[in-house]
């Protein structure tokens, strides 16, 4: 089984028009709402897959509960935490000729309500897969994922983060599976610009050297870049296309890296090739592309 975990969901609202003019009346020509979250849209996106997930994490008041009835339509499996108090975040999408995004604040999520989490995650199996994703509310630490790894370290679950700065750092010693920094997050790690390929491949060694198996580094539009655990090193240009949408295509990026590696079993240049296609599609598309996207997508590069 997958499991994601979301410490800061949210309801997105997606707005679309064609241009955003600060000081004025805008009006959209279309908007969407979306259950929102990085650890959601993994989940949302392995769903579409026909891979079997549930979704973790905390959520409160009226506007959690739209999340879970969106989840529903879906057909996203879900079991979150409802806190007593609070109520979840709204993030604002803005997609015009530039994408804007301002996100609301997180839920209060105390000691006791994490160890609601955990009690659920401590029912892992041996080979089954974790994936904490994203930002934590506030009140909560830079160690937070940490703190969590080193209660279920027992498991031997298969974890993955994708996550930022200290965030990610502080779970490297627990042996994640897989770690998926983008470009830029890879560079402010090392306070480096990463003008090569070169400069790519240093940083993604000392993650590995620090106890990542696998590093995938999105690139954006020039695709991404595997270091695997097997020593392997594996680049792979972005297919070409209108980009609609990127918000949610690095999320897509880890279903269709895990979809690829269960799929055939560990071949990693297969797992990272669905990875850019799942992305892509995703990003030529508003919303998470469908599982025929990918397909066709992927037939299409092959050709």
């Amino acid at each position: 089984m997958i499991y994601t975990i979301t410490l800061n969901p949210s309801l997105d609202y997606h707005v679309y028009l064609d241009e955003l003019e600060s000081g004025t009346l805008n009006i959209a020509k279309q908007t969407v709402l979306l259950a929102g979250g990085k650890g959601i849209n993994v989940s949302t996106m392995l769903t579409n897959l026909k891979h079997k997930t549930v979704a973790l994490g905390f959520l409160a008041g009226k506007i959690g509960k739209k999340v879970t009835e969106l989840l529903d339509e879906m057909h996203v499996c879900h079991d979150f935490i409802f806190l007593k108090e609070g109520e979840t975040r709204i993030n604002v999408k803005v997609h015009a000729k530039q994408e804007t995004e301002i996100n609301g604040n997180g839920l209060a999520v105390t000691a006791a309500d994490l160890d609601q989490l955990i009690a659920k995650i401590s029912l892992l199996k041996k080979d089954d897969f974790v994936i904490f994703s994203g930002s934590i509310p506030g009140g909560m630490n830079s160690a937070t994922y940490q703190d969590i790894l080193e209660r279920i370290l027992d498991l031997q679950a298969l974890v993955i983060v994708d996550a930022r700065g200290e965030l990610l750092l502080k779970c490297l010693p627990y042996k994640p599976f897989l770690i998926k920094p983008n470009r830029l997050e890879l560079g402010e790690l090392f306070h480096n610009s990463l003008q090569s390929e070169m400069d790519i491949v240093s940083c993604a060694l000392s993650l590995q050297e620090q106890g990542a198996r696998n590093v995938l580094v999105s690139l954006g539009a020039d695709g991404a870049f595997l270091l695997a655990e097997n020593k392997g090193q594996y680049w792979l240009k972005a297919p070409p296309g209108q980009r609609v949408n990127s918000i949610g295509s690095g999320d897509a990026m880890i279903a269709g890296f895990l979809s690829g590696f269960l799929e055939t079993k560990g071949d990693y240049e297969y797992a990272l090739k669905k990875a850019v296609y799942t992305g892509s599609a995703s990003a030529f598309v508003r919303g998470l592309a469908s599982k025929s996207e990918v397909e066709q997508l992927i037939r299409a590069m092959d050709r």
